[in-house]
């Protein structure tokens, strides 16, 4: 069944998978909101290439922008998603209007998809992780 889910991210975490060592697990953290992203390293050093990719179209911002946590009181909603397609939107004006956090878009074969806003750090933190599967312990620029 597609799926389409937005919501403001406040962390990531990566777990590892017992039984299948070549699987990445993602937890993307909101309130009592959280998704799964299931992939593997080939995934994620895509995911981390298209946010040092867009690094340095992004627009910075005077203020700084928090995450909305997701507030579902009674509700347990926690999709799961294997990674497919990736889109990296750093913040930046569309259409006149500046939005001040990182889009990522993450898709499934079955046309799923995690629309997600980000700070820099988390943004940063997402990529940091993908290479770290590339066997790499950092990033510039």
């Amino acid at each position: 069944m597609q799926l389409d889910f937005l919501f403001d991210v406040e962390s990531v975490e990566r777990e590892a998978v017992p039984d299948e060592p070549e699987t990445v697990l993602l937890h993307f953290r909101s309130g009592e909101f959280g998704a799964e992203v299931w992939t593997d390293a080939e995934g994620m050093a895509e995911l981390a290439q298209a946010i040092l990719d867009a690094r340095p179209q992004a627009e910075r911002s005077p203020s700084t922008w928090q995450p909305q946590p997701v507030a579902i009181y009674g509700l347990m909603v926690r999709p799961r998603i294997e990674l497919d397609g990736v889109e990296v939107i750093p913040p930046g004006r569309d259409e006149g209007e500046y939005i001040p956090y990182w889009t990522i878009i993450l898709s499934d074969e079955e046309g799923s998809i995690l629309h997600m806003a980000l700070s820099e750090e988390t943004a940063l933190r997402v990529a940091a992780l993908g290479m770290r599967e590339m066997g790499q312990d950092g990033f510039t620029g």
